[in-house]
């Protein structure tokens, strides 16, 4: 059986300096507390898995490691899109309603 997943494609002008410092330390494989290892490097920004069970677990765990509100937001957005994953993409598009940072 095959399966395709979705993705919600988004800017890393989403996320906050402190966002990309933690995505770093997950993807180096640098446990924080109780944070899931939740990332995979592309080169050109991050692959975020969306959780879609235990979803106020997931976003207490996320915000106690530091990850921003937009950052458990974006998740929210791309789990009602019905999507598997985030791509936080350099040369991804804005996502309307979100906080843009300069980097």
């Amino acid at each position: 059986m095959t399966t395709v997943a979705r993705y919600l494609d988004a800017s890393t002008a989403h996320l906050t300096p402190n966002d990309a410092r933690l995505l770093r330390r997950l993807t180096d494989g640098i446990l924080i507390g109780d944070c899931p290892p939740i990332a995979h490097a592309t080169g050109f920004g991050w692959l975020v898995w969306v959780p879609h069970d235990c979803i106020d677990d997931y976003e207490h765990a996320y915000s106690a490691c530091g990850f921003s509100i937009d950052f458990n937001g974006l998740l929210g957005v791309a789990r009602d899109l019905g999507c598997r994953w985030i791509l936080f993409d350099r040369d991804g598009d804005p996502v309307d309603g979100f906080t843009v940072y300069p980097h």
